[in-house]
């Protein structure tokens, strides 16, 4: 029963990256903040998260933000695991620090933001519509997750 819910875990992890990433390709910053945040606050170490949210944040004019993501990131990784952050997220540091202008949406997709899932993004949607209507029931219920 454990194997399945970290399963199940994973899955629900990567639903969220994938629309994160859905939407930041589609220009649509606060959707995809929206969801790099809910990865976020599931997983907290999930580095391809952090430049999710880094990206919405410098696209949406909020370099400020972007950058405090980046020293949470970092701390993070310095606290659970000794490390440092991967170099596609200093790189994203570097051109915000520098105010350079962010590459373009799909040039940043092919940086692995996201790590593939291989499933269309139809099914993904439809989990996610699982997950709203369960959360939603829950909150229906009186109970609380």
């Amino acid at each position: 029963m454990l194997i399945e819910r970290e399963r199940l875990r994973g899955v629900y992890l990567n639903v969220l990256a994938r629309l994160a990433e859905h939407h930041l390709l589609r220009a649509e910053y606060l959707r995809a903040l929206y969801h790099g945040q809910r990865l976020l606050s599931r997983d907290p170490c999930r580095e391809d998260g952090h430049r999710m949210v880094m990206v919405c944040h410098a696209r949406l004019g909020q370099r400020a933000q972007a950058m405090s993501q980046y020293r949470l990131c970092r701390e993070i990784l310095r606290r659970e695991f000794d490390a440092v952050p991967e170099p596609a997220t200093e790189e994203l540091f570097r051109q915000l620090r520098s105010g350079h202008e962010l590459a373009p949406q799909r040039e940043i997709s092919q940086t692995s933001l996201v790590p593939y899932l291989g499933a269309p993004l139809e099914q993904i949607e439809g989990l996610a519509a699982v997950d709203r209507k369960h959360r939603d029931s829950g909150r229906h219920n009186g109970s609380s997750r």
